[in-house]
């Protein structure tokens, strides 16, 4: 899965986030727990894209929040550069911050409508140092330049601007410190289909001219496909299935990941359209099913997988599947 002798820039390790359910006696302790991320790895490698995917509120969003460390991990290690996050000193912290930044989905809400494009790109950078307002222009002038839009725009409101220059703001708004890495948590799915080639170029672009890695949310598996190298399929809080992009959408092997590829290209479905088609709701988090968690839904499930949790095992070189068929 890695490259010989190249070490991870980020790396979780078996990590868990389990938030409490309020009981009915606000005194009592809670009894119960929605398991939003049970027993996750991963390693994200310098100037690649990790892309995570999967349905509505399979902990894809929990796990961005907690490699940016907006939630800290009930279980687990999140390692950055080799070292712990959560032991970080304030020296540690703060190169942490500059080096892990965020693009969220929709670049309306994420933007201080309050604010000018100088000052929501720039606003990084002051609270990073001291610098002052003639440099922070032209810092700011060049990311705009960097993102393709008109260093014009710079006293813009986000209202005066439209999704996809929004967007762009808010990339430049990650790119102003340099970082290693970003997170990208649905990039392009606020914005017109018309748009979302333009900003995967972008993203492309920006990877091959400075080397910078991603990790990326999505449930679009074009986007996906289109961006990644690696993809990692989670499914009620746990990884079922990992391998590179080609490899993946080639040969998929667990039934959850071949019933989201079929969802996502109905006319290129395989022989038994039936095997590929999910049925019910996602099950809840609160308490999750036994064995394997993808059973209930599963057409191929049989007499071992409501009785088994099954093991995450390499079928080859790099494709990792949690599934008792293999």
């Amino acid at each position: 899965m890695n490259a010989p002798n190249q070490q991870p820039l980020l790396s979780v390790q078996d990590v868990t986030k389990h938030y409490p359910v309020a009981s009915n006696l606000p005194w009592s302790p809670p009894k119960t727990f929605v398991r939003a991320v049970d027993g996750l790895s991963f390693a994200v490698l310098p100037r690649k894209t990790l892309s995570i995917v999967g349905e509505s509120g399979c902990g894809k969003t929990t796990t961005a929040k907690l490699v940016l460390r907006l939630e800290h991990p009930t279980s687990g290690r999140v390692l950055f550069e080799g070292r712990d996050t959560a032991a970080l000193d304030g020296e540690g912290e703060a190169h942490y911050r500059r080096s892990v930044q965020a693009v969220f989905q929709n670049p309306f809400s994420s933007l201080n409508p309050r604010m000018r494009v100088i000052d929501l790109i720039g606003e990084p950078r002051v609270i990073q140092e001291y610098v002052d307002r003639d440099e922070l222009r032209l810092d700011v002038e060049r990311q705009l330049d960097a993102v393709g839009l008109d260093p014009a725009i710079i006293n813009s409101f986000p209202h005066e601007l439209s999704g996809g220059m929004r967007q762009r703001v808010a990339i430049a708004r990650a790119l102003i410190l340099r970082p290693l890495m970003i997170v990208l948590d649905e990039p392009v799915s606020a914005l017109d289909v018309s748009v979302r080639a333009q900003i995967m170029n972008l993203f492309k672009a920006i990877q091959d001219e400075s080397g910078i890695s991603f990790l990326l949310i999505a449930h679009d598996l074009a986007t996906t496909r289109y961006l990644s190298h690696q993809v990692l399929v989670m499914y009620l809080g746990q990884m079922v299935e990992t391998a590179e992009s080609d490899e993946l959408f080639s040969k998929p092997l667990h039934p959850y990941t071949h019933a989201l590829i079929s969802a996502s290209a109905p006319s290129r479905r395989w022989e038994n359209p039936k095997e590929d088609t999910l049925q019910g709701d996602v099950p809840s988090p609160i308490a999750p099913p036994s064995g394997c968690r993808f059973h209930t839904r599963c057409p191929r499930a049989f007499e071992r997988c409501p009785r088994e949790i099954p093991e995450l095992r390499e079928i080859s070189p790099g494709h990792q599947v949690a599934c008792h068929l293999y």
